[in-house]
C-alpha cells in the first residue's frame, strides 16, 4: 500500500493500468521471496532488539524490585521496566526484608527500597537479614575479619567479636569457639556450649550436629534427639516430615526427633513425594509409603520421583519406553516415549523420535499432548509457562500450548514472580506473562 501512495503521488496518467502493474509487480516479488521460517506465530509484534533488552545483566525479582546492570554499573528497576534506584553500584544483592547490600569501592552497605543509604559502605561484608538481623564483617587492623549482626537501620546490636558464626534461624545462631560449634541467642548469650565439630541452622525446633564423625539431632536447649547414628555430610532435607540417612552403606528414614522410622535397607533412596519415595535395590527400583511398606514392587529399571499423582517409569520389554504409573502401580500412559519428565503444572515433557532426530512436547495427565510437539528443546512448566526452543532459539508457550513468546532469545530462563529473564545477544532484558518485554511501548 506503501508503495501504491507513493506510486500515485508521482502520476496521474492511466491509474487503473499503472495501480494494476504494481499488484502484478507486489504479487510476483511475493512468489519469489523465500518461505517463511517454520517458527510458530507469536500475538506480539516486539520492537527492535537494541530497544528490548537495554540491559548487561540483570537478576530475578525480589520483593517487586530487580536488578539490573549496565555499563559495570547496578540498579534496580520496578515491574513495569521502571527505573527506580539507578546503577550507581559496583555490585548488589537482591532485596531482603526490605533492605539490599551494596557494594562501592570493595566496601559493603545497605540502602532500602527506595535507594536511600540505610548504612554507608564500610563493611567488609554484609549478609542477607535472617530472622531480622544482618551478619557483617568487620576488617580488624591485622587483617582479619571479625563477625557482628546489624538491626534494619544498621545499627551494631552484636559487636564484631566471631571469627566464624552463623545467620540467624528460629533465635539461635551457630558460632565457632576454636575448632568446636555452639549456639547464642540474639543478646549474643551462648545458651548452647561449643561441643560440636559441626553445626547446622535451626529448622523445625532441630537443629543437625556432628560428633565423632556421626550426625544426630539436638533441641533449641542442647538436648540430643534420637541417637547420633548417621553417615551423610549433606544437610538433612525434611520432606513430609522424614528426611534419610545413611548407616553402614545402607540408607534408612528418620523423623525429626531423630527416631529411625524405616530401617537401613535400601541401596538408594528419595525424599518422599505425594506420600510415597522412590527407592533402590540393585538395579532396579520401586516405591514406599511412610510406614516403609513397599507400595510399588521394585521392578523398574529407572524411575522418577512421584509428581502430582504420577510417576514416569522406564519399560524395558518390550519397547523400551517412557510411560506413567498411578500410586497404586497402575500403567495409566502407556509407555511410548524414549525419554519422559515429571509433572509440573499439570504438564510433562516428554521426548520422542522424529526420524534421525529427538524432538518434545507436553502432555496433560491423560497422556493427551499439548500443542505443539516437534520443539527441539523445552524445560518443564513453571508458574503456567514453559520454555521452548526451535533453531536453537527459544521461546514461551502457555498452560493450553499457546505460544506467548516466539523463539526468539538466544537464552531463556524459567518464570519467576511473574516474570522470564531473556538474553537476545549480549543484551538480558524481562517478559511478562503475554510475552511484553519491560520498558518496551505497550503492544
Amino acid at each position: 500500500m506503501a508503495f501504491s501512495l507513493i506510486f500515485w503521488r508521482k502520476t496521474r496518467v492511466q491509474p487503473v493500468l499503472y495501480l494494476a502493474a504494481a499488484i502484478l509487480f507486489l504479487l510476483a516479488a511475493c512468489q519469489n521471496s523465500p518461505p517463511p521460517p517454520d517458527l510458530p506465530v507469536t500475538v506480539n509484534n516486539p520492537p527492535p532488539p537494541s530497544f528490548l533488552l537495554p540491559w548487561d545483566a540483570v537478576g530475578d525479582f525480589s520483593s517487586g524490585l530487580a536488578m539490573v546492570e549496565r555499563g559495570n554499573q547496578w540498579g534496580f528497576i520496578d515491574q513495569t521496566g521502571q527505573v527506580v534506584i539507578p546503577p550507581q553500584w559496583d555490585n548488589v544483592f537482591p532485596f531482603s526484608d526490605g533492605r539490599a547490600t551494596v557494594i562501592r569501592g570493595g566496601k559493603w552497605g545497605l540502602i532500602d527500597q527506595t535507594g536511600k543509604l540505610v548504612v554507608t559502605p564500610r563493611w567488609n561484608k554484609i549478609f542477607p537479614f535472617h530472622d531480622g538481623l544482618a551478619r557483617a564483617a568487620y576488617r580488624t587492623t591485622t587483617n582479619e575479619d571479625k563477625f557482628c549482626f546489624l538491626d534494619q537501620t544498621g545499627k551494631v546490636v552484636l559487636a564484631p567479636q566471631w571469627d566464624q558464626v552463623d545467620d540467624f534461624s528460629e533465635g539461635l545462631a551457630a558460632f565457632a569457639s576454636g575448632t568446636k560449634f555452639g549456639y547464642l541467642n540474639k543478646t549474643g548469650q551462648v545458651v548452647i556450649e561449643a561441643q560440636w565439630d559441626a553445626a547446622r541452622p535451626f529448622s523445625g525446633g532441630v537443629a543437625q550436629v556432628k560428633h565423632d564423625g556421626q550426625w544426630g539431632f539436638i533441641d533449641p536447649t542442647g538436648k540430643v534427639l534420637g541417637e547420633r547414628q548417621w553417615e551423610s555430610n549433606d544437610p538433612l532435607v525434611f520432606a513430609d516430615g522424614l528426611a534419610r540417612v545413611k548407616t553402614d552403606g545402607q540408607w534408612s528414614y528418620i523423623d525429626q526427633a531423630g527416631k529411625v522410622v524405616i530401617a537401613p535397607q535400601w541401596d538408594d533412596m528419595d525424599l518422599f513425594s505425594d506420600g510415597l519415595a522412590r527407592v533402590k535395590r540393585g538395579d532396579r527400583y520401586g516405591f514406599v509409603d511412610q510406614a516403609g511398606r513397599v507400595a510399588i514392587a521394585v521392578q523398574w529399571l529407572d524411575a522418577a520421583a512421584f509428581s502430582e499423582g504420577l510417576a514416569a517409569v522406564y519399560v524395558t520389554d518390550p519397547t523400551g519406553r517412557w510411560g506413567y504409573l498411578d500410586k497404586t502401580g497402575h500403567m495409566i500412559i502407556p509407555p511410548q516415549w524414549i525419554l519422559a519428565a515429571s509433572f509440573h503444572d499439570g504438564h510433562a515433557l516428554v521426548w520422542h523420535s522424529a526420524g534421525s532426530l529427538r524432538q518434545c512436547g507436553f502432555i496433560d495427565q491423560t497422556g493427551q499432548p499439548v500443542g505443539e510437539s516437534d520443539w527441539d528443546d523445552a524445560g518443564s512448566f513453571s508458574n503456567g509457562f514453559a520454555r521452548v526452543a526451535r533453531h536453537g532459539k527459544w521461546g514461551f508457550i502457555d498452560a493450553t500450548g499457546q505460544v506467548i513468546s516466539a523463539p526468539q532469545w538466544d537464552k531463556a530462563l524459567d518464570f519467576s514472580n511473574g516474570f522470564a529473564i531473556v538474553r537476545q545477544g549480549d543484551k538480558w532484558g524481562f517478559i511478562d506473562k503475554t510475552g511484553h518485554v519491560l520498558g518496551s511501548p505497550t503492544p
